[in-house]
């Protein structure tokens, strides 16, 4: 070829090399550059005299000019290709990703000239394959932190595929996967077969599922794995199921603390109530465990006495003691399947009973002798008595609210006996609290019902052997049970808190009636601790006094020395204060509480009513003489009037006569009567006594 050629080759290769977007390049044998093309120019920012020699390693950046120079120093010297990735740095600073190709070339005879090379722009891409590299270490760090794997299922070869992550929850070595039989026994038991069951619906229904199971490490470490799953499909088929798999054993471990912490009594360190009411529930609602069959359960509910008491004269902290030492003797009392603290001062202990027994009366007696021992609280040793009700029902047979109804029931009769003594339910004590129950609910409506009454039984002067007042009687006539006597009627006025609202009706009920009897006829009334401690009482029997025009010396107000427990000098005065206005005081079943003479000589007692106890002992009981004579002695001493109760014989009215009693009342005078029979009754001017 002659040199004409040669030119004329050169040219039309510079022309292609100038239209070109690759950027081209070319050097000599040694690696000394001879030619660049527009493009390559362009993306190195250099010029072709810039560029020529080794004036082209300039465009290189500062981070890349070491690795790309060596790596193009050993294809020059080994007549090798060249291909690398890079980047060029321009003059302005803009970095370029280069994607370069370089091989040696010949003339016609093989002669080597030197080396051509490409350059491609592939900033694009690389920025791409960065964000894609950048994104795969954030999900493969998001995976270590998360501990989720990845996972796919072939649904026809049931081959498995798994990232990463999913050989550490497993405790393997990163490795080939193992095959899906390998893999289940990872999973021990019921849990291989929640999987495996799992798996094959999701394949045969195409759905969705979301599983938690427990399996063993590698390592024989107990985990705890959730694992969702989602089918792919491929032009309509299921081809596959991909899902992820999370290691939530430390949550598993903090909810199972969490749900153990819910379970117990902060105080005590026993189950609390949430953890009775769910034991109480599984244990009614499975078969025992007794091979016949026939076992039972038995609860007992345990209401400490005086933990109030102890509350308030040694402060919380001693009362926290205190439950915190019953709650560790009921906690060794043998064979009991749970015992917690239910609500401040209750507990309560489960036993389970194998066989057809339901009798559990040696686990009562040992749980009753916790509390026949004192506590030791701080220096103090500090008794405590408790009421315990207990029911028995067998599995199954009992919801575990029936037997918490019917547990309740026993405790609630527990709490009325003195001495405590543990109550078992039984079907009469079901239907005494039934009717006890609608009483104290019907009560609330039965005064705007209009089923109170009073009736009135006289009181008998001995002496002048007139009648000269009458005692108001409450009675209730219910709609669906009769007639209840005030015995039952008044205990749960005062447990329902209608004691007082129903005391003040009784008080304006008699001073209306007694407003149409004889003006020298009075009345008297019993009243409540509840009425004694109302600030507006005064004003209330004020009104009622002034409402029907009664002197209120005919007005007397019959109490119990029990009034005087809670607080005696309150009380002493509101009793100061009625006898200032006329209102005459009387002191109601004298000797059958906790009687004090001082009583006697601190508040204004006009009239002192020894109790029928008294009477009915007399001739029969040999200190009930010098008990009534002792009471009429001072009766005449301290200036009041003596009234007996329950006189019901002649024998009794000249024994009381002879001791020097002023008044009786009771059947031998007259029964309690109504009020229109009491106006009958004064149209006879007096009342002889049979033995007058």
């Amino acid at each position: 070829m002659d040199n004409i050629d040669i030119q004329r080759d050169g040219l039309r290769f510079k022309s292609l090399a100038d239209i070109s977007p690759a950027g081209i390049f070319l050097t000599d044998c040694s690696g000394s550059c001879t030619y660049v093309n527009q493009s390559w120019m362009a993306l190195s920012g250099l010029s072709a005299a810039e560029a020529h020699e080794y004036g082209w390693a300039n465009a290189l950046h500062p981070d890349d000019r070491e690795h790309v120079l060596a790596e193009w120093d050993r294809a020059v010297r080994n007549d090798q290709v060249f291909s690398l990735e890079f980047r060029f740095q321009k003059p302005n600073g803009e970095s370029v990703w280069i994607s370069a190709l370089s091989s040696p070339y010949g003339d016609e005879d093989d002669t080597p000239l030197g080396f051509v090379g490409l350059c491609f722009d592939v900033s694009g891409q690389k920025a791409m394959q960065i964000e894609i590299d950048n994104a795969n270490r954030l999900f493969r760090k998001a995976e270590q932190i998360a501990q989720i794997g990845t996972w796919r299922l072939d649904v026809h070869s049931y081959q498995l595929f798994w990232s990463e992550q999913i050989f550490a929850i497993h405790d393997l070595p990163q490795g080939p996967v193992p095959p899906m039989d390998k893999m289940l026994e990872f999973y021990p038991g019921h849990e291989k077969s929640r999987l495996t069951e799992t798996i094959k619906q999701a394949i045969e229904s195409q759905t969705a599922f979301d599983l938690e199971t427990g399996f063993v490490t590698a390592n024989n470490q107990q985990k705890r794995v959730r694992n969702i799953g989602e089918p792919q499909f491929e032009n309509g088929k299921l081809t596959s199921i991909i899902g992820v798999c999370q290691d939530v054993t430390d949550k598993f471990q903090l909810e199972e603390k969490l749900r153990l912490a819910a379970q117990l009594d902060d105080l005590t360190g026993i189950a609390n109530r949430k953890m009775f009411v769910e034991t109480i529930y599984r244990m009614t609602n499975q078969k025992d465990r007794s091979e016949d069959g026939d076992g039972g359960i038995v609860l007992m509910l345990i209401d400490l006495d005086d933990f109030k008491r102890v509350n308030d004269d040694l402060g919380h902290p001693a009362g926290d003691e205190l439950l915190i030492q019953v709650a560790d003797r009921l906690s060794a009392v043998a064979g009991t399947e749970l015992v917690a603290r239910i609500g401040g001062d209750e507990f309560a202990v489960v036993k389970r009973v194998e066989g057809d027994t339901l009798n559990c009366d040696k686990t009562v007696q040992e749980i009753q002798s916790c509390f026949s021992r004192a506590f030791a609280i701080g220096s103090r040793q500090v008794k405590c008595s408790a009421s315990i009700g207990w029911t028995a029902g067998k599995a199954g047979k009992k919801s575990e609210e029936i037997l918490s109804k019917e547990a309740d029931i026993a405790l609630y009769c527990s709490k009325k006996t003195h001495p405590k003594i543990p109550v078992m339910f039984n079907q009469d004590i079901g239907l005494r609290h039934k009717r006890h129950t609608k009483l104290a609910g019907d009560l609330k409506s039965a005064l705007a019902n209009g089923e109170m009454y009073l009736l009135f039984q006289p009181q008998l002067n001995i002496e002048s052997n007139q009648i000269k007042s009458f005692e108001a009687l409450l009675r209730w006539d219910h709609p669906d049970l009769g007639e209840v006597s005030p015995t039952e009627l008044i205990p749960i006025a005062e447990e329902t808190g209608t004691i007082g609202s129903l005391g003040d009706w009784v008080v304006a009920e008699a001073c209306r009636h007694a407003a149409l009897w004889p003006d020298e006829i009075n009345v008297s009334v019993n009243v409540s601790a509840t009425q004694l401690i109302d600030p507006d009482f005064i004003s209330k029997i004020m009104r009622t006094i002034a409402k029907y025009q009664m002197d209120p010396n005919r007005l007397e107000l019959e109490i119990t020395e029990s009034v005087f427990i809670e607080n005696i000098d309150q009380t002493k005065a509101m009793l100061e204060k009625l006898s200032s206005i006329g209102v005459r005081i009387a002191l109601d079943d004298f000797g059958t509480g906790f009687s004090s003479l001082s009583y006697l000589c601190a508040i204004p007692f006009d009239t002192v009513k020894i109790d029928r106890s008294f009477v009915a002992q007399i001739g029969e009981l040999e200190g009930a003489a010098p008990i009534i004579s002792a009471v009429t002695g001072l009766g005449a001493a301290l200036n009041f009037q003596t009234v007996a109760e329950g006189v019901e014989n002649s024998s009794q009215l000249a024994f009381l006569k002879e001791k020097g009693c002023n008044h009786i009342q009771g059947f031998l005078i007259s029964e309690p009567i109504s009020s229109r029979d009491v106006q009958e009754f004064f149209g006879l001017k007096k009342y002889q006594a049979s033995n007058g």
